[in-house]
């Protein structure tokens, strides 16, 4: 991997974790020297961080800025609920022989934090890091009917949401139609519509304050997937969901409008 490095980004991450072990701020003359950074090329970084607010600038010092905070949350967040979420994914690898994992909000996309493989190929799009669309998967259809709603628009660009195949809904109609199934059904189905021949199937995590954090998945072929399987398969991932949900904190009954 390293020849893949970009020697500024690179340079900007040890500045951020630099800035991270200081308690007071410090000057570009000081975090130049520390790092054996030119100067020059410093104060660039520093200028970009700071416009996009992961630094602060104070008095011609530097400390972190508000941006982190969200990041750390969110990453904190995530390798807690994983820690979590592992035991009950491999439950239903066991259960089902297919691959499990779990997703969680990104922006206007879900990111893929655990993935517990099964025999079967491992899609790269089911492995931790992958990113998926919320239109197009049954975890990002999750987080639409129960992180997202009502306001799908506000996180999906409806004049350019990709068609993956013939059965890719794109229109807001057909997705408001498909989110309040999801809504009632507690579960998602994503069938062939992010690609032709394979099936997924999730459900909802909530978090102690009562709001959706999370999905699990199950992902595998049409074949092993079959339709009259849905219903078995979604009674172990919201029985799971619940269990997870309830690890973090969740009280309240799913089925008694959690949602």
């Amino acid at each position: 991997m390293e020849k893949y490095r970009i020697p500024n980004l690179h340079n900007a991450c040890r500045v951020l974790k630099l800035l991270s072990t200081t308690p007071q701020a410090l000057s570009i003359r000081s975090i130049s020297e520390s790092l054996q950074i030119p100067r020059t090329t410093t104060l660039r970084i520093l200028a970009t961080l700071t416009l996009e607010g992961f630094t602060a600038k104070k008095d011609d010092c530097y400390s972190l800025g508000p941006s982190l905070v969200p990041i750390g949350d969110a990453a904190k967040a995530s390798m807690d609920i994983s820690e979590l979420a592992r035991p009950l994914l491999q439950q239903i690898v066991q259960a089902t022989g297919e691959t499990c994992h779990l997703a969680i909000p990104s922006g206007n996309r879900a990111l893929i934090v655990e993935a517990i493989p099964s025999k079967h190929r491992l899609s790269s799009s089911t492995k931790p890091g992958a990113i998926l669309d919320l239109h197009s998967s049954a975890t990002g259809k999750c987080l639409l009917a129960f992180a997202h709603w009502p306001d799908l628009q506000a996180v999906l660009p409806l004049d350019e949401l990709p068609q993956h195949t013939s059965k890719t809904l794109v229109t807001l109609e057909a997705l408001n139609a498909e989110i309040e199934s999801v809504r009632h059904a507690n579960y998602a189905v994503d069938d062939e519509e992010f690609r032709k021949g394979a099936r997924r199937i999730a459900a909802p995590v909530f978090s102690n304050d009562n709001q959706c954090v999370a999905a699990i998945g199950i992902s595998g072929s049409c074949k092993r997937l079959p339709l009259e399987r849905i219903e078995e398969i979604a009674s172990l991932l919201k029985e799971a969901g619940l269990q997870l949900s309830r690890l973090l904190g969740w009280k309240e009954a799913l089925e008694q409008g959690s949602a």
